[in-house]
């Protein structure tokens, strides 16, 4: 008799399994893979049942990630976490609302030629 797969072993079987889907849902549609490339993906057009995978492959992994950490590092960690993302909601706030305003495009000949005519 086989010894019970452990919770970290099922975890990264999951993780493989359901990364395997999405990749090859991916691959097969010629969809661009996920990427922190300027020009990688913004949003998956993943069909609810790959979308379900994705879900499994998150919780997974922070699963994963939490068991393998001491438990210290592991509050340390979160509370880490936590602020660094209330940083990065700000900061996106910032740049959406600046990216919402009306972008002003003077080349400095004509701004030049706008401060000698006044």
């Amino acid at each position: 008799m086989s010894s019970p797969q452990s919770r970290i072993a099922e975890l990264a079987a999951a993780i493989a399994q359901h990364t395997q889907r999405v990749d090859d849902y991916l691959t097969n549609n010629g969809l661009p893979h996920p990427s922190f490339h300027v020009d990688g993906p913004d949003d998956f057009e993943l069909p609810p049942e790959l979308e379900e995978s994705r879900s499994i492959i998150l919780q997974a992994s922070q699963e994963l990630n939490d068991l393998l950490q001491k438990p210290k590092d592991l509050l340390f960690n979160h509370q880490v976490r936590n602020a660094s993302n209330l940083e990065d909601l700000t900061a996106y706030s910032r740049e959406a609302q600046l990216a919402s305003l009306p972008q002003v495009h003077l080349s400095i000949q004509h701004r030049e030629q706008n401060t000698f005519a006044r």
